[in-house]
């Protein structure tokens, strides 16, 4: 007997398969070598994603099978670190049997640890300890199977069927107690014992190893450390800085004002930049030596406050720094300023002396007294340029000349024909003055010239100013308001325009300045409305479904005396309201056509009495009170299986399961269309053969014919034909809902 296995590892962090074939050999089960299963492995250690490694065997039974299978390294390289010398995780082996059908199965399991020479080896199997590989007397089931130690150390596991047979059967090869998970997929886990350990197993970028961030202040190596070997953090000590001229802050210490600043430690960073420091400002009048040369307020000489007089030869002076203030200047300030300086101005050097805006106002300098001599404040060019004219200034007895008399200077040009600016030319700030003008709009408009308005600041048009009289039709802007013939004037009265339909009736419009006929209304596309709307001398000329769009659902429309109405519905559907608007609004039966009388009834097949629930089910709607619907079903009595029950069921229901309004009902007739109704105006009919106890429907308990007995009926065969009438109640309303009925036989 041949079968096959099939034999996955499973690594369940990668979860990576591989599916590994097996022989199945031919021995009995009862023989003393029995089934054997090896699995053999190089040492191996845990990988840092490692959770189990599970060897699975599936088969259809167990027969005289023996297999080695080897985890070689270079199979597992791509998914597990392979190392030496170390304790590694111990092994647990269990066997899953699934055994056939009534069949007591008992199933031993032999766990070796031996190394590359298959040293024999004796005593009990213990963790790091080798056996002897070739000897099966250590045997034992669902235990420890060891840990291997060395390189070369292999774990033997050999699994033994003793009695019975076994349809499925799995063995288990897995690590205890070691659950090591890499959730961040860097390699690195997590788990009691579990090593390199990843202390932050949801950042991939922290793990044993990795180079410190300076930046983010986490422990990226995984070392219990932040930001070792960084420049700096943010507690330590923060060092001396500054950025002055050396001289301004020597080692010894620094001068005046300045002091040396401190960097900060910034992302693990010293900063460039140096703050809290103070460098040479200008020097300042403030008792503090600001450039820090050494010098209280030492200000340069020129950027000191000015003095009050800054007049003639004081222009520039300014006051001295004495106890940190600006102090008022002496004359001896001015003096040192400029020795040409005078308290009271003596000296005729035609210079300010005194600096008071005068420049050698005494009588040696200006003018004998009663002296007389032209003057004239204005710009010279502008001099006796009419209306500007020189005036005349008198010597007075302080030796200064007295006011100009007479003078007439230049003024701000107005529009008044005289040249106030006196620059030659009359008014010329006004370029329109002189120009050609209008006033007025339309029949109102009048020519004329600008000239200066009464103020003297601008101009206006001397044009006769003329009003306007009422518009007439003529071309003409006769109310002077710039438009021509606005608001139809004269216009508005009825008239023909002598074209058909809807635009032979018009109104006068004023076009051009003469009246003329416009229709009051365009032609447009032809509608069913009695009109003859496109102009064409014919009234709704035109397809029926174009004049009455857009046409309401399901509805063939024709256009009758000017309005649309529904010529007939479309197949499957019926208009109830009679309202055009709301189209053919209900759907027909699908076999509407048919079912009218008893005679061509509708037949929905038969209703078993041993089959309840196959029910059949039919609806429709009354559209109209004089519309009936005929069907017709065979109810079937199984006379045998009655007999075999020694029970009739037959019992016959129609009711219905929907009835809008209660507005339908039915008769039901038996056996022919010509027998008179079983029952009239009904909305559930029920017909059974009771002829036992009463409350009982149909005949229970009844006995075959064969089978007389003198206290029990004899089942019947009551099959019959009904037919269905359904109608609308007297007055009931018309609706398009449908009613529903369901047929039954059987309880």
């Amino acid at each position: 007997m041949k079968s096959f296995f099939s034999i996955f590892f499973i690594y369940m962090a990668f979860a990576i398969m591989l599916l590994i074939p097996t022989v199945i050999g031919g021995c009995s089960p009862e023989s003393d070598t029995g089934i054997r299963l090896v699995m053999t492995t190089n040492v191996i250690e845990a990988p840092k994603q490692f959770d189990a490694l599970k060897l699975m065997i599936d088969s259809d039974s167990f027969e005289h099978m023996e297999e080695s299978f080897d985890l070689m390294s270079d199979k597992l390289a791509s998914h597990r670190d392979i190392r030496t010398g170390k304790v590694l995780f111990p092994l647990d082996i269990l066997i899953l049997a699934n055994a056939s059908t009534g069949t007591e199965v008992q199933v031993s399991v032999d766990a070796y640890l031996c190394n590359d020479g298959d040293l024999p080896r004796t005593g009990p199997i213990t963790s790091g300890e080798l056996l002897d590989c070739t000897k099966d007397e250590k045997r034992r089931t669902g235990t420890n199977a060891g840990t291997p130690t060395k390189e070369g150390d292999r774990m033997i596991v050999a699994v033994r069927l003793i009695k019975g047979e076994v349809r499925e059967q799995k063995i288990i090869l897995q690590a205890v107690g070691q659950k090591c998970e890499d959730h961040d997929g860097d390699t690195f886990t997590t788990g009691e014992g579990c090593e390199p350990y990843d202390c932050d197993d949801t950042n991939k970028d922290i793990y044993p190893g990795q180079v410190e961030d300076c930046n983010d202040d986490k422990d990226n190596n995984c070392n219990g450390s932040v930001n070792e070997g960084c420049p700096c953090k943010e507690d330590d000590p923060e060092p001396t800085c500054y950025t002055g001229s050396p001289e301004s802050c020597p080692p010894t210490g620094c001068k005046g004002e300045c002091q040396k600043g401190h960097q900060k430690c910034i992302n693990h960073a010293w900063s460039t930049q140096c703050f809290d420091e103070v460098v040479p400002q200008e020097e300042d009048c403030n008792g503090k030596d600001d450039d820090c040369d050494g010098i209280i307020d030492n200000v340069k000489q020129g950027k000191g406050e000015l003095c009050a007089k800054q007049m003639g030869v004081c222009a520039g002076a300014t006051k001295k720094c004495e106890a940190g203030m600006w102090q008022p200047c002496t004359t001896s300030d001015y003096k040192a300023h400029s020795d040409a300086y005078e308290e009271k101005e003596t000296a005729c050097d035609t210079k300010d002396n005194d600096c008071d805006g005068k420049i050698d106002p005494n009588p040696p300098c200006q003018c004998k007294p009663g002296t007389k001599s032209p003057c004239y404040d204005g710009d010279p060019k502008t001099a006796d340029v009419s209306p500007c004219k020189k005036g005349e200034m008198t010597c007075q007895d302080t030796n200064e000349w007295g006011p100009c008399i007479g003078q007439v200077t230049p003024q701000p040009e107005k529009c008044d024909n005289i040249d106030n600016d006196c620059d030659g030319t009359v008014d010329n700030n006004y370029p329109q003055k002189g120009l050609s003008c209008t006033r007025g709009l339309g029949e109102c408009k009048r020519e004329g010239t600008y000239v200066c308005n009464a103020t003297g600041d601008g101009v206006s048009c001397d044009a006769e100013e003329v009003q306007g009289t009422e518009e007439k039709c003529d071309n003409l802007d006769n109310n002077c308001d710039g438009n021509v013939d606005e608001g139809n004037p004269e216009g508005n009265s009825p008239c023909d325009t002598g074209e058909q339909g809807v635009c032979a009736s018009g109104h006068t419009f004023c076009q051009g300045g003469a009246l003329n006929c416009v229709r009051d209304v365009e032609p447009s596309k032809e509608i069913c409305n009695g009109q003859d709307d496109d102009c064409n001398g014919q009234v709704d000329d035109g397809n029926a479904a174009d004049l009455c769009a857009p046409v309401p659902q399901n509805v063939i429309p024709e256009c009758t005396a000017g309005a649309c109405k529904i010529a007939s519905c479309s197949d499957g559907f019926f208009d109830l309201d009679k309202d055009y608007s709301t189209g053919c609004e209900c759907t027909v039966d699908d076999w509407e056509n048919r079912g009218n009388t008893c005679a061509d009834a509708k037949d929905i097949g038969e209703v078993f009495d041993d089959a309840p629930g196959d029910d059949k089910e039919i609806e429709g709607n009354i559209l109209v009170d004089t519309d009936v619907d005929w069907f017709t079903f065979y109810a079937k009595d199984n006379k045998a299986s009655d007999a075999l029950a020694q029970c009739d069921r037959f019992n016959v229901k129609v009711e219905f399961v929907n009835n809008p309004g209660n507005a339908y009902v039915f008769d039901v007739l038996k056996d022919s269309c010509s027998n008179q109704p079983h029952v009239t105006n009904c909305d559930v009919f029920q017909f059974a053969a009771n002829v036992n106890k009463p409350g009982n429907i149909g005949e229970c308990p009844c006995v075959p014919e064969n089978m007389p007995s003198a206290n029990v009926n004899t089942c019947q065969d009551t099959s019959a034909r009904f037919y269905v009438k359904v109608y609308r109640l007297v007055g009931a309303p018309l609706m398009c809902d449908k009613y529903k009925i369901k047929v039954s036989n059987g309880s």
